[in-house]
């Protein structure tokens, strides 16, 4: 292959001083930080960003560019995978999952709701090209949770060429209903399905870690993934204690996280989230030959689902999804656009399938490896969070663990604080949401639907709970 023209090579090169002299310059005295420098999650970002904003070490040569035009050339590209999310209740669910992927293209579907039985019916599903994520129900008590697990695990067999990933989450449901009543059972029932199915599912991924209560919550970017990371040790530790090998536990964990509409942060935060997997596997397995990457579903966040002007809810989660794929997700999920409305769009599933078919089919996302880099903003922006989200891990870890600081309450109230900043830019339109705080249709009506409220009282400590934005009335 010709080595590719370096067609700014007769112009001098300009240093970040030179550019910031000549910005000043051009600002005829306004304030340069009033004038030019945002901020998002207590991080600035620079109105200009250099090669001397990179560390040396991540800074990309012209071998490094070389070899990645050889990869693409190659044909190897970003690839993920587009999920459809089901509800699997009854025997009737069958059709929508063969509608999901015969008609509708889905690569890989979530089921969640009664695994069991879906699995009893699996037969009746012809899955070419398609593999399944089942997803063991939070919202029951904790023995239900458990005889999911043991049904699981009883019918199962036969099937493990298909399934790819269980999500089994003691933590997400102590977050979500703020009991820890069988703390050390769920852990034993967790190692108890490594020791049971990883000798019958290969490749399959058997330990979750759900990042999407905390971020749904409000948690700001950096809290996402300082949680994620301590959660994950929170597993690591207590399967390892079970006799899981460690070795065992980081290629078989995957992780579920939200994507907001900051669109360079997010893709930032994903990127960034790898180079924390990297870090936290070498601090347990410092002598490792083989690093594999964090295990991402991405989906996209409930926060800016909105009922008013439901509509523009497509636009939000087709720049999201731009995010994940370029941030180098592994699977992708997109809600329906109508997930807050009361009446709902037959079409609203197909639709969310269909975003992600024009990013690949006619925006061709799929066609280049590692899209994203040799951006100096973003790769500045990576490194940034990636350092403040491992000293804020570290700051959990030295303060008890995450479990001992969501019992205690410290968790909740770091995501009380970012939720009510971010309630309040959304309401000093900071944060602009498309027809519900800007722009908005007036004349509209619509009906939102009724936000399930839970009124258990008999709690340990404070659950947490998804908040989305509305319009001020």
């Amino acid at each position: 292959m010709s080595t590719p023209k370096n067609i700014f090579s007769h112009w001098p090169p300009v240093s970040k001083q030179e550019w910031l002299e000549q910005i000043r310059k051009d600002l005829k005295g306004a304030d340069f930080n009033k004038a030019l420098v945002s901020e998002y999650s207590n991080i600035p970002v620079q109105p200009i960003y250099t090669k001397e904003d990179i560390p040396e070490s991540e800074q990309f040569g012209d071998d490094d560019f070389e070899d990645m035009m050889e990869f693409e050339e190659e044909g190897q590209a970003i690839t993920w995978s587009v999920c459809r999310e089901l509800n699997f209740n009854s025997e009737s669910d069958i059709y929508s999952l063969g509608d999901a992927e015969i008609n509708n293209g889905a690569m890989c579907i979530r089921i969640s709701g009664d695994v069991a039985l879906f699995l009893k019916h699996f037969r009746m599903v012809r899955p070419d090209a398609t593999h399944f994520t089942l997803s063991i129900n939070n919202d029951l008590s904790e023995s239900e949770i458990v005889s999911q697990y043991r049904d699981l695990i009883n019918n199962i067999s036969g099937h493990q060429l298909f399934i790819t990933a269980i999500e089994f989450n003691p933590i997400g449901y102590w977050m979500k209903t703020g009991t820890m009543q069988e703390k050390e059972s769920s852990f034993n029932h967790l190692a108890d399905l490594y020791f049971k199915l990883s000798p019958k599912l290969h490749d399959c991924k058997l330990f979750h870690v759900d990042a999407t209560i905390t971020a749904e919550a409000g948690a700001d970017i950096i809290q996402q993934l300082g949680y994620a990371l301590a959660m994950a040790v929170e597993y690591i530790s207590a399967l390892s204690k079970r006799n899981v090998p460690i070795e065992e536990i980081f290629p078989l964990m995957h992780f579920r996280m939200s994507i907001g509409g900051e669109y360079f942060f997010e893709i930032a935060k994903l990127q960034a989230f790898q180079r924390l997997w990297i870090n936290l596997l070498t601090a347990y397995i410092p002598d490792t030959d083989y690093i594999a990457p964090a295990y991402i579903h991405a989906v996209v966040t409930q926060t800016n689902i909105t009922a008013e002007d439901a509509h523009t809810n497509l636009l939000r989660n087709t720049t999201e999804a731009m995010s994940a794929i370029l941030g180098g997700c592994e699977v992708l999920s997109i809600l329906p656009y109508d997930l807050h409305c009361k009446t709902k769009d037959e079409n609203a599933e197909r639709l969310a399938l269909n975003i992600q078919h024009l990013l690949r089919y006619e925006s061709y996302l799929d066609k280049y490896k590692n899209m994203a880099d040799g951006a100096y903003y973003l790769e500045s922006l990576t490194t940034t969070i990636a350092e403040d989200a491992w000293n804020y891990f570290v700051e959990i870890q030295n303060s008890g663990g995450f479990i001992f600081n969501l019992e205690s309450g410290n968790i909740q109230q770091a995501i009380r604080k970012s939720r009510e900043q971010k309630q309040a830019a959304f309401d000093s339109e900071k944060i602009k949401l498309v027809g519900v705080n800007v722009f908005e249709n007036n004349n509209e009506t619509f009906e939102a639907a009724e936000e399930v409220i839970s009124n258990n009282t008999n709690t340990a400590f404070e659950p947490i709970t998804p908040f989305h934005f509305k319009r001020n009335k």
